[in-house]
């Protein structure tokens, strides 16, 4: 994955098939975020995004759908207690401060 800022990141697929699924986050107000999702194919086959959209949508809906039960009870956690997978949040963390102003960040 490769982010661009605080509301930007593209998610690099190979498996099944070669991808990039583009994420847009922007803040709404203090309680919401919009995400919008896009999807990019290396090759242009005729009727290949037909396909796509039929297959892949429902699982990425399931997938923000189980993702917004976190997202709707997330609580900000100075010391947050990790387990092996989660990576290096507080670099990412310090690292996400920068598109914040001093009052909000």
């Amino acid at each position: 994955n490769s982010m661009y800022g605080a509301g930007f990141t593209v998610i690099h697929v190979v498996e099944p098939i070669e991808l990039a699924v583009i994420v847009f986050k922007t803040p709404i107000d203090d309680e919401r975020v919009q995400h919008r999702y896009g999807v990019v194919a290396p090759r242009r086959v005729r009727g290949f995004d037909q396909l796509l959209t039929r297959l892949f949508a429902p699982i990425v809906a399931a997938d923000v759908r189980a993702d917004s039960r976190i997202w709707d009870h997330k609580v900000h956690l100075t010391r947050p207690m990790l387990v092996p997978g989660d990576g290096p949040i507080m670099r990412f963390r310090r690292w996400h401060k920068q598109f914040y102003s001093e009052a909000t960040g």
